[in-house]
């Protein structure tokens, strides 16, 4: 069933049926374009797990060259070493977002 694993769901509350949306749809429409701490490309990367929109990536024209060079793009703004802009909690999720698109693609003979 569509909500096995989930915990107890209560289907009067609306938070119920957002928490269904965003796991088999999508994000929220009034959810895109978020701003703040740890929103890339206008999606919150600690509150959604969305690494193509993240990398701003399409999922079936992607390659895994394409995965690594958005990587190093963000790396230089949100590696840790970067005085200026570094975060360790940012760059430790894109490099997990990373990881799981290259473990997604095949990799080319």
């Amino acid at each position: 069933m569509a909500t096995d694993g989930m915990d107890k769901l209560n289907f009067g509350e609306k938070q119920t049926w957002e928490k269904l949306y965003r796991k088999w749809i999508d994000i929220l429409p009034d959810e895109t374009n978020e701003e703040g701490y740890g929103c890339i490309n206008g999606s919150n990367i600690f509150k959604y797990f969305r690494p193509w929109q993240v990398f701003n990536l399409d999922s079936k024209t992607a390659t895994q060259d394409d995965i690594k060079t958005a990587f190093r793009q963000l790396s230089k703004i949100y590696h840790p070493d970067n005085q200026e802009t570094g975060d360790r909690k940012i760059f430790e999720r894109l490099t997990q977002m990373s990881n799981s698109l290259i473990a997604a693609i095949p990799k080319k003979s």
